[in-house]
């Protein structure tokens, strides 16, 4: 029971940091005008 809910945890924290780098990105190509 704990080690699932250490994997939910785990696939909420990565999942989050996945969508942070993604809009990271999203916004560095607005900077230099490639996207």
């Amino acid at each position: 029971m704990v080690i699932a809910a250490a994997f939910i945890v785990y696939g909420i924290f990565d999942g989050e940091i996945n969508a942070v780098l993604s809009k990271a990105t999203a916004l560095c190509r607005e900077c230099v005008g490639i996207g």
